[in-house]
């Protein structure tokens, strides 16, 4: 193997991991916002439960729950578009490397 074609082999090996990194970021992020769902239907259930007869504490919580869950998700959606955009950015610079070990 000559060194174009090694430099070209790492290059191509290096930027395969990053995007595994990236994809397992997005992957994490996603398997969280799933837990988060399940487990905050468990507690509103839960609650609802012992407050069967309280309307005005459910309602309150509910919406205390509800404000929490839309922050998570929103701050869990601006990260994972961080990643997507790290991940369009590797993927820009792995092609120029490329490119440019091409015109070497």
């Amino acid at each position: 193997m000559d060194g174009k074609s090694r430099k070209r082999q790492i290059l191509e090996e290096e930027f395969i991991d990053e995007q595994k990194k990236l994809n397992n970021g997005i992957e994490t992020i996603n398997e969280r916002m799933s837990e988060f769902r399940r487990e905050n239907i468990k507690l509103m259930d839960k609650f609802n439960y012992y407050t069967k007869d309280d309307d005005v504490s459910r309602s309150n919580m509910e919406w205390k729950l509800q404000v929490i869950e839309e922050e998570f998700y929103r701050e869990s959606n601006k990260r994972i578009q961080k990643l997507e955009a790290v991940s369009t950015e590797l993927t820009q610079s792995y092609e120029k490397s490329l490119i440019a070990l091409d015109k070497s």
